[in-house]
């Protein structure tokens, strides 16, 4: 039945024979509801609401109510979408016309014509239910009497029109058979009438100030002015309080001519004024006097209006330049597209830069001048070459803290050197070889040691060096650059041992060993474990990801034994999620934790497990949202069971992957790719190699 799952339970239906009477009123606007007598447009209406299922619906419905002309069939005349709560049992509460900005629409009773209700709530499966007829209530019956005035037609009552055409004249009514008091009727001679004011004539536009173009006609002057008060000359669209837009200049004349500005303080504050006099034009301050002058000869002034200069500053204070990019910049005197130089300040230091060099002098607070470099270290630093056209004397007890070339020399006894050493080899055989003789005691043939908290104690650079080879961190014990495909930065070997051993005793807890690949392409590999016969068993690359041919597993302790836990495999990336709830009548809503949905693609199905911690007709999931689901009991059951369920849904951006191909991650290195050879080792030496102690 197409009324199944409704209930209409009319508490106050519409006002229907009062709204009939209202729309035939000419009110110039509606009054508020409950003001007076004046009938309210708003309509208490009552229902229910079931699902397809016939099972009362609860939470928030939008239902649509529509009245119609006809009782089936035919277009709506009005509508409008309510969002509505149910209770427990479905029912609701609603008032028509509270969606719409008038209520309900006066026009639609004003014949008295049947009017019909529908009801459409927005579920699967449930349309518009029967519609019902609209009866009048009490408000009906005060509206009655809204057709009469003191119970007579508004027929008997005479309007100022009718008025006129009879007769009222000053005051007095009179009819075609004479006065109210019986005398004849006034000719049109006794009608009272007014002379017309004197008539102005002219055209003008809006918003332009008029002008008075004759003692009566009025025309367009040159002032137009803007709702918010500008005014413009020239100009219809100003934007500030005067514009003037024209192809001259406005000139001041006439002795003490000038063009002044108020302090925007306003008040008695000082003020400025542009005058000219004796061939320069000046800026006059009223409590400074002259502070700027620009002659004809085009010489610009500043504490000076006679200039001999292009720019001239007189005054017993420094020039000042400040500011984002602030600085004294100087042509060159050959100028065109010469380069230029500019003094500027930044970071303490004052700098001499130069047009397609940058800096190339810094001066300190402390007084270091430095030459190639900003941050001298000593009263004076050169960073780049120097020559010397006279002969230089260096102290006694001089150091040389940087590279030097002194030829060759002999140094005897022991030598301090702070800076770079550097030598070479050819055609074969070590650039520096060092060796200590001593036979007992910690030693150590070459021990690098390095003050500043960046660099290396030992650096060793491959010919060919790689493109990462200035890009270390510098905060290295030892650092080694390969540079060619196949060769090694640090090699370490070993018959008996660990081949490389790494200890960080550090109170931050930084990790041992740090990996990172300077290629930003995804999926290169990080790390990667080759054992000795060739078998690749762990991969690590740059998504982060993870392979191994091998199983993965957690192991805990059992019976006094390590024991084995193999995590779950699947071709897809899931997550997944547990919970309890427990049924309120047979439903339960469930929400995502919000934490886990972030992880999750919840706008893709997903899938939930229930299982009944007690005795019911079994549970099903519906409504399955980004946001939640809902759980129902089947056949109609009305328990209030708990029960746990589990949702498994997929990774948030891997939704697309299936059985992926990790072919290429798997592979081993082809034999001779690299600058050493492998040695397999016996598996007795394996076995000693790990329960070795350090």
């Amino acid at each position: 039945m197409k009324a199944r799952g409704f209930l209409i339970g009319v508490a106050a239906v519409l006002v229907f024979g009062s709204l009939c009477a209202e729309a035939r009123q000419s009110a110039p606007a509606p009054t508020p509801p409950g003001s007076g007598t004046v009938v309210p447009r708003l309509v208490q209406f009552s229902g229910s609401v079931t699902d397809a299922s016939g099972k009362a619906a609860a939470g928030a419905v939008m239902i649509t109510f529509s009245l119609y002309a006809l009782q089936d069939g035919g277009a709506p005349l009005w509508s409008e979408t309510q969002r509505l709560a149910l209770d427990s049992r479905g029912h609701y509460t609603a008032l028509l016309g509270a969606a719409s900005p008038d209520g309900l629409p006066l026009d639609l009773f004003a014949s008295g014509a049947a009017r019909w209700l529908g009801v459409a709530p927005a579920l699967p499966g449930v349309g518009e239910q029967t519609r019902v007829l609209l009866v009048g209530v009490p408000y009906a019956l005060k509206a009655a009497d809204a057709d009469t005035l003191g119970g007579k037609p508004a027929s008997a009552y005479v309007t100022t029109d009718s008025a006129g055409s009879a007769g009222l004249q000053d005051g007095t009514l009179r009819g075609d058979a004479g006065t109210k008091d019986g005398a004849t009727s006034a000719t049109s001679t006794d009608r009272k009438t007014k002379a017309p004011a004197s008539t102005i004539t002219g055209s003008g536009t809006t918003n332009y100030v008029p002008l008075w173009t004759g003692s009566t006609t009025l025309g367009n002057s040159a002032l137009f002015q803007t709702s918010s008060g500008n005014v413009g000359i020239g100009t219809t669209s100003p934007t500030s309080i005067l514009q003037v837009n024209g192809s001259s200049p406005m000139t001041s004349t006439g002795t003490g001519a000038g063009f002044s500005f108020q302090d925007r303080a306003g008040g008695a504050s000082p003020y400025g004024e542009w005058y000219s006099t004796a061939d320069v034009a000046r800026f006059w301050r009223s409590d400074k006097g002259d502070i700027i002058g620009v002659t004809s000869t085009g010489n610009v002034g500043i504490g000076t209006t006679s200039p001999t200069f292009t720019l001239e500053v007189s005054g017993s204070t420094p020039i000042y330049s400040t500011g984002s990019g602030a600085g004294l910049a100087f042509q060159d005197r050959s100028g065109g597209t010469s380069p230029y130089a500019e003094w500027y300040s930044t970071g303490d230091v004052a700098r001499l830069w130069w047009l397609n060099k940058g800096d190339i002098l810094g001066v300190t607070s402390t007084g270091n001048v430095g030459i190639g470099t900003t941050a001298p270290a000593a009263t004076l630093e050169v960073n780049g070459t120097a020559k010397f056209d006279q002969s230089v004397t260096f102290a006694s007890g001089q150091t040389f803290p940087n590279t030097a070339s002194l030829g060759s020399n002999t140094f005897t006894g022991n030598q301090t050197v702070t800076g770079t050493v550097t030598d070479s080899a050819s055609p074969s055989g070590a650039a520096v070889s060092v060796a200590n003789t001593a036979t007992s005691g910690q030693t150590a043939a070459v021990q690098g040691t390095v003050s500043a908290a960046a660099g290396s104690g030992v650096a060793g650079v491959n010919v060919n060096s790689s493109s990462t080879g200035g890009q270390h961190p510098g905060y290295t014990g030892v650092w080694g650059d390969s540079g060619q495909s196949g060769n090694d930065g640090v090699l370490g070997t070993a018959d008996d041992g660990f081949a490389m051993v790494a200890y960080n005793n550090s109170p931050s807890g930084d990790a041992p060993l740090y990996v990172e690949n300077f290629n930003t392409a995804s999926g290169l590999p990080l790390i990667k474990a080759v054992a000795g016969n060739g078998t690749t068993c762990i991969v690590v690359n740059s998504d982060g990801n993870s392979f191994c041919q091998g199983t993965q597993s957690t192991v805990v302790s059992v019976d006094g034994r390590e024991r084995a836990l193999y995590t779950i495999q699947a071709p897809e990336n899931w997550f997944e999620d547990f919970g309890s709830a427990t049924l309120d009548h047979g439903v339960a809503g469930v929400q995502l934790e919000a934490a886990f949905a972030e992880t999750v693609n919840t706008g893709m199905e997903y899938h939930v497990f229930l299982t009944p911690k007690g005795d019911c007709e079994g549970l099903f999931v519906t409504n399955e949202t980004p946001a939640g689901f809902e759980v129902h009991e089947l056949r109609h059951g009305q328990s209030n069971v708990a029960f746990d369920y589990r949702i498994v849904a997929r990774r948030k951006g891997y939704e697309g992957v299936r059985l992926a191909d990790e072919t290429k991650e798997m592979e081993t290195p082809a034999p001779g790719t690299l600058s050493h050879a492998y040695v397999a080792v016996p598996p007795s030496r394996v076995s000693a190699a790990a329960a070795h102690a350090h």
